[in-house]
């Protein structure tokens, strides 16, 4: 069963809450069932066509965006596979891994390659921690929005507020940047507005829940003044803070073990591991052969102009890099994710065929195609079982 509308989308809680849909007159983005989505579901043609939960071209949008290049059904299409970390100290304190995404965005402000970093940072209420779509414009305005955050966020709210007289660097999850991709084939202006892309490397998210989860019940924090999923190195730890000085800190991923909230169920259907439709696509360097003094990211240039912007970052000393990493070492640095999303799926879309489940259209062959329809198919209805555990204990 394909999903083929936004509507659906939104029905079946397939909505990935990007924020497109706010695009449409009347629409805004709103918190429900600790998710974000849209309030109402308009009739919008280009909105339609754009919405990135029904899935996408992958293979061929990237060949579209990207040429001829290099092409691994894995990775996508790429000029370039670097290994790197900032050489700005502040940054490194504050980044997940090597701090390449905040120093990307910073060089590309400093030499006025764009005027502003669409981003999102943590705000604080008096009884929760969500996330905001904000403008960055300078690096302490980057620090801000720095880290990894696995809950969701709504990006692509920020279309329709953008200056068009400048320039901007799109900062979002795989999903975002092919929704973005989709809107700009019709609206070609923001190509212009938003010529430049950074993804990071993405296994998909829990919604805001787990965040409280943690928040209320595990750290038993009631005022909180500073959140993070990672930070502080590689791999890095959850932090929460508190206005009275309390403070949890837990070791990433350890935390995820003991979260009962399960991983939002489109995130499960996504094939896009490695942001293939980005012009830079980021993520952790989970090699053996790295040395432990400092934290390493992959940095994959899949268009001329982020290879340019790399080299140039390289002379003026803001990157430091190692030897350019082997596709065979990225697909192992990632090697869950990748199983997951692009080797399973096949499987994974047939088992849910049987259970009368929707699937994104992906366009894809399957040309790996590991694991089993009846495996996929007891993942699936465990899944389901703790979803609605959860829910009768909220009553």
């Amino acid at each position: 069963m394909m999903l083929k509308t936004r509507r659906q989308a939104h029905q079946h809680n397939l909505c990935i809450g990007c924020g497109l849909c706010s695009l449409s007159s009347g629409v805004e983005m709103i918190q429900k069932g600790g998710r974000i989505v849209p309030s109402s579901i308009v009739e919008n043609d280009v909105v339609e066509k754009s919405c990135p939960a029904k899935g996408y071209d992958l293979k061929n949008m990237g060949n579209e965006l990207f040429g001829e290049v290099r092409y691994r059904y894995e990775i996508g299409y790429y000029r370039k596979i670097k290994l790197a970390h900032s050489s700005d100290a502040e940054i490194l304190k504050n980044a997940s891994s090597g701090g390449v995404m905040t120093q990307i965005a910073l060089f590309m402000l400093s030499a006025k390659i764009v005027d502003g970093v669409i981003s999102n940072r943590f705000v604080y209420t008096k009884d929760m921690v969500r996330t905001e779509t904000y403008i960055a414009t300078c690096l302490e305005d980057l620090v801000c929005g720095q880290g990894s955050k696995y809950c969701p966020t709504s990006t692509l709210v920020v279309l329709s507020k953008l200056d068009k007289d400048k320039k901007y660097l799109l900062i979002g999850t795989p999903c975002q940047i092919a929704g973005f991709r989709k809107f700009s084939s019709s609206h070609t202006e923001y190509k212009e507005i938003i010529p430049y892309t950074i993804a990071n490397f993405c296994g998909g998210y829990r919604d805001f829940r787990e965040m409280d989860y943690f928040v209320k019940e595990i750290a038993n924090i009631h005022t909180v003044t500073k959140f993070r999923h990672r930070g502080g190195g590689q791999p890095g730890s959850m932090l929460i803070e508190g206005e009275n000085g309390e403070c949890f800190k837990y070791p990433y991923p350890d935390y995820a073990k003991i979260s009962h909230i399960v991983k939002n169920e489109r995130c499960t259907l996504c094939m896009d591991a490695t942001g293939e439709l980005a012009d830079f696509s980021c993520g952790d360097a989970w090699l053996k052969k790295m040395d432990k003094l400092n934290p390493w990211s992959i940095i994959v240039a899949r268009s001329s102009a982020a290879e340019s912007i790399l080299k140039e970052m390289q002379e003026h000393g803001e990157l430091i890099f190692r030897e350019d990493v082997a596709e065979d070492d990225l697909i192992y640095s990632q090697k869950s994710n990748i199983s997951s999303k692009k080797y399973r799926q096949y499987n994974r879309i047939k088992a849910r065929n049987l259970l009368l489940l929707l699937s994104p259209i992906w366009h894809d062959e399957f040309p790996i195609r590991q694991g089993s329809v009846i495996g996929e198919i007891r993942i699936i209805l465990a899944k389901k079982k703790t979803s609605i555990i959860n829910w009768l204990k909220r009553l």
